[in-house]
């Protein structure tokens, strides 16, 4: 899925222009942020000095206005949202999307009804390969709008082929193209429903239908060349790509794993015990790290979760890659007695 700029629209800076911007974005984005600072005029000008950094494509800028200037200022249920929307924005500007994702989540918990907030949640989980909860966050959007009587065709559709995007990487090709019916029931032919239909045509092996629609694609966006989309492809057909391919791991390296975690097995026993979070996320982030160097063709990071109830249970995320799922097992079943009988492992979407 191309990176894409999130901003296009231009505001006068005067100060009718600052109300005007103002309510042109509360129009986009939702009631939460009309009411947002309705009678601080500082906090609105600093808000649009972040966005207008967003426009410049300068979020490193808007994140630090935001940071240490409005988030003081934020006191209403509106104005935190507006504040932990934006901050979203910026760090997925920065494609720093797991940060992104956590700020998403916090506005989802102000504002449960708003279309943009789950495309924006569904957006970074797809991102970060978590394609389940992409799923479910890209549905919610779908019913909210199609419950908006305002002309959204083009947003709707283009939901319906990001949907049809998430189903292919989870190798749910029927339902991949049943998304993208639905796509095509609004009568508006977008680039997004054209790069949904390119992957899964190459997910499915049929390459000339592939590169039609990638053509098509490079067309209705009126563009040469895409290059993340067109080593999709490239990837696929060649057999290295970790989502639907399958990719021997070396053999040196899942001994050199155990041998590292079995040195660390007790250290890591006893910090399950304790049950602080904050420790047992610092462990599960090493183990990512160094399982990371075992599966290099992991493009995000791998996804490990830990906890000890009746026993202790180590949880791994394959995020629907077949590479990674093949590869797990490989490491699991070459996995020391010693570590099988303390800790149960897990491999989960």
């Amino acid at each position: 899925m191309p990176k894409e700029p999130f901003f296009k629209i231009v505001f006068r800076k005067s100060a009718v222009g600052c109300d005007e911007a103002w309510g042109t974005y509360a129009k986009l984005y939702g009631d939460w942020m009309k009411n947002a600072f309705l009678n601080q005029k500082k906090g609105k000008t600093q808000f649009l000095k972040a966005l207008d950094a967003l426009h410049k494509n300068n979020p490193k800028t808007a994140v630090q206005i935001l940071d240490s200037e409005l988030k003081t200022l934020c006191s209403t249920a509106e104005e935190k949202i507006t504040w932990l929307f934006f901050m979203g924005i910026a760090h997925e500007a920065m494609e720093q999307y797991a940060k992104a994702f956590l700020y998403f989540i916090a506005a989802s918990e102000y504002e449960q009804e708003n279309a943009i907030i789950h495309k924006k949640l569904a957006d970074c989980a797809y991102r970060e390969s978590l394609f389940g909860f992409a799923e479910c966050h890209y549905q919610e959007a779908i019913q909210l709008l199609k419950k908006d009587d305002s002309d959204n065709l083009s947003t709707l559709a283009s939901l319906y082929a990001s949907l049809a995007s998430c189903f292919t990487m989870m190798h749910k090709y029927e339902e991949a193209e049943t998304a993208l019916l639905h796509a095509e029931k609004t009568a508006l032919k977008t680039p997004k429903e054209q790069e949904a239909k390119t992957l899964l045509y190459a997910a499915r092996g049929e390459y000339e239908n592939a590169e039609s629609a990638f053509e098509m694609f490079l067309k209705q966006k009126n563009i040469q060349e895409d290059a993340y989309l067109k080593k999709q492809i490239d990837s696929i057909r060649s057999g290295i790509n970790e989502q639907f391919c399958t990719i021997p791991v070396e053999n040196s390296e899942i001994k050199f794993f155990w041998r590292w975690f079995s040195n660390r097995l007790d250290t890591y026993l006893a910090v399950l015990d304790t049950d602080q979070t904050e420790d047992i996320s610092k462990m599960t982030s090493e183990i990512s790290a160094r399982m990371k160097k075992v599966f290099p063709f992991v493009q995000c990071a791998i996804h490990i979760s830990a906890y000890k109830d009746e026993t202790y249970s180590i949880f791994v995320s394959d995020g629907y890659a077949r590479a990674l799922s093949e590869g797990l097992k490989n490491l699991f079943a070459e996995m020391p007695e010693k570590v099988k009988e303390k800790i149960r492992w897990i491999i989960i979407h």
